[in-house]
């Protein structure tokens, strides 16, 4: 790596695989190393960068069940940090611009009675991009679905995101719920948003 001083270490590197005959590049998941600061190589130039697959702040993810389900938000992910990420065993979901109404929904391939869900958002580097003001709502059936939007019948609110941009929930085992909503109420200061966790739990009666 003698020539870290000619050019910015996301285009050397590449040009060291294809030297090699490596046409494409081999990725580790999870990343072993997250980079770290926002200054570029690049003069008068700020790089927000965060490998998207490095998940040290992934806390509840190995215990959780976490339904299969696809996810949609009305956010504008950034990058290639895409919503599904932060359902998934890897990764967070990352979004340059957010407002009120603003939502990230999981619709469930079927209908489960819930017994916990935690969310968790922000990072030690980006911790202002934590949710702020929000609901966390469920319903019990996915009306109409297509390729980019959802309807599901009547949202139910069953917690407010804390201060730390976080719920953590219990849910009334009488619901068959098929959606989970995080939805933005409020108008935040910083349009960033950043979600790195979602773990959501099936209760123990119906797990077979």
């Amino acid at each position: 790596m003698f020539l870290y001083e000619e050019m910015p270490v996301d285009l050397l590197m590449p040009h060291f695989f294809h030297l090699y005959g490596q046409s494409d590049i081999l990725k580790l998941k999870p990343s072993l190393f997250q980079h770290v600061g926002i200054a570029s190589s690049l003069r008068n130039k700020k790089q927000q960068l965060l490998d998207r697959y490095y998940e040290s702040e992934k806390v509840y993810i190995d215990i959780a069940d976490n339904p299969p389900g696809d996810v949609y938000t009305s956010a504008r992910p950034f990058n290639r940090y895409t919503p599904d990420l932060a359902y998934s065993d890897h990764g967070m979901f990352w979004a340059s611009s957010s407002k009120v109404g603003d939502h990230l929904t999981i619709v469930f391939y079927g209908r489960h009675r819930l017994s916990r869900i935690i969310v968790l958002s922000g990072n030690s580097i980006h911790h202002d991009d934590r949710i702020g003001a929000a609901n966390l709502e469920v319903s019990e059936r996915l009306v109409e679905q297509t390729r980019t939007a959802i309807s599901c019948s009547p949202f139910i609110k069953i917690a407010e995101f804390d201060d730390n941009g976080s719920v953590d929930v219990n849910v009334d085992f009488s619901l068959l719920v098929q959606c989970v909503r995080i939805k933005i109420t409020k108008k935040r200061d910083n349009y960033w948003l950043l979600i790195r966790e979602i773990a959501i739990w099936i209760h123990k009666y119906e797990v077979k």
